[in-house]
């Protein structure tokens, strides 16, 4: 009977230090899933800070081409205007002529109907010359690839939102946002 009880409490025994083992080993574990937890938030974070620091980047990014992009059609739309009034001068010029002509006739002197002329021919060359270095420097004609976030900034746009509102909305910046509707309000064709 004694031998009974003795495998009993050994028994016991070993089953006390498997127990212990067997905590140590879940707190070892334990211990190195905090551990990689630990690691990959620290990570995580990193590559949260990154993308914050591109975003910045990136909103700054367009608020630069979104300026430019007002400069430059400013001005276009002076080149635009001057070319206007260049082609209204040209529409003009064979009126002028012919009004020099009756001068110069009334005057009946082949000298200075010569040199009418020839003031007139250098003006016109020198006008055409202008002319085409304007038309030239014509603007082709821009256009984006519309996919549908741009076509919901636009549409939020034109529902009465802000472009905070829809910056936080869409999850894009501001800058962007700006560039879009700037693009959109300048009568730009989108591509679809």
């Amino acid at each position: 009977m004694i031998q009974f009880y003795i495998s009993v409490i050994f028994i016991g025994i070993l089953l006390v230090i498997l127990a212990f083992v067997w905590i140590l080993y879940d707190r070892k574990k334990a211990y190195d899933y905090t551990k990689n937890v630990e690691n990959m938030k620290a990570a995580l974070l990193s590559v949260m800070k990154d993308a914050e620091e591109m975003i910045d980047e990136l909103n700054r990014i367009s608020g630069y081409i979104y300026d430019n992009l007002d400069s430059k059609t400013n001005e276009i739309q002076g080149i635009l205007l001057s070319v206007d009034e260049k082609i209204k001068e040209l529409k003009s010029l064979p009126t002028q002529k012919s009004k020099a002509i009756k001068d110069a006739a009334e005057n009946r002197t082949e000298g200075s109907n010569r040199e009418v002329m020839g003031i007139q021919a250098i003006q016109l060359k020198n006008f055409t010359e202008e002319f085409n270095s304007l038309k030239n420097t014509k603007p082709k004609s821009r256009g984006i690839v519309a996919n549908s976030r741009y076509k919901e900034v636009i549409k939020l746009s034109q529902s009465g939102m802000g472009e905070t509102e829809i910056a936080k909305t869409l999850n894009i910046g501001k800058g962007e946002i700006q560039l879009i509707l700037g693009m959109n309000s300048d009568n730009v064709v989108i591509k679809v």
